[in-house]
């Protein structure tokens, strides 16, 4: 497993906001590897970057000899393999995806509406009713871990993915989390990383 890489092996293209290429991002921050973060208008894609994606979309994550990666969720796993934030075991590693495509589900049925054309009694009824029922889940499910973190005392890339999908969600509704304890103190606990702190600090700002 490699961290702490001082040369810039990796670039990562997406558009200037967080959404889908912030769990790559956070990683990268996590482990303190340097990496080339483009950042590139929604014009510039289509002319420029589009037809070199295999499947017409980004993020993209592009790395030595050539390697080239897409989709979101494919390129988490791959980094947080690679950069020893994925667990050893089988069945852990199993969880880890579970959890995290548990937050595609709410990226999907609650903020992707929200971001993209909900009226305001839909955002409202997705902010005060879909997305809390969601959210106890894994209030739940942190419950019974009896743990810091997801999958024990050991922090996973599956912590990375919930802290972000959370974070979304409270730049939508700032108290959401007042009903789940849990998941508050989780979302303070992550972004108390060091590593973590250090990049939310310095991010460039978008609404999402």
């Amino acid at each position: 497993m490699e961290s702490g890489a001082t040369n810039q092996q990796f670039t990562l293209t997406h558009f200037p906001i967080r959404a889908r290429a912030e769990l790559a991002r956070l990683i990268f921050a996590e482990k303190q590897i340097n990496f080339n973060d483009v950042r590139v208008a929604r014009d510039v894609f289509m002319k420029d970057v589009k037809p070199h994606c295999s499947f017409g979309q980004l993020p993209m994550l592009e790395g030595p000899g050539g390697f080239k990666l897409f989709q979101s969720q494919a390129i988490a796993r791959y980094l947080a393999r690679k950069f020893d934030l994925y667990p050893a075991n089988l069945e852990d590693a199993a969880k880890a995806d579970m959890i995290m495509d548990s937050c595609v589900d709410i990226a999907d049925r609650v903020l992707g509406p929200i971001n993209h054309g909900a009226n305001e009694q839909e955002k409202r009824k997705l902010l005060h009713e879909n997305g809390p029922h969601m959210l106890a889940y894994f209030e739940v499910y942190l419950q019974k871990c009896d743990s810091p973190y997801f999958l024990g005392n050991n922090f996973y890339v599956c912590d990375l993915a919930v802290a972000a999908m959370l974070r979304e969600v409270c730049v939508l509704r700032s108290d959401i989390l007042e009903q789940f304890p849990l998941l508050q103190s989780f979302l303070e606990r992550v972004e108390s990383r060091p590593n973590i702190r250090s990049y939310i600090d310095k991010r460039p700002h978008s609404t999402m």
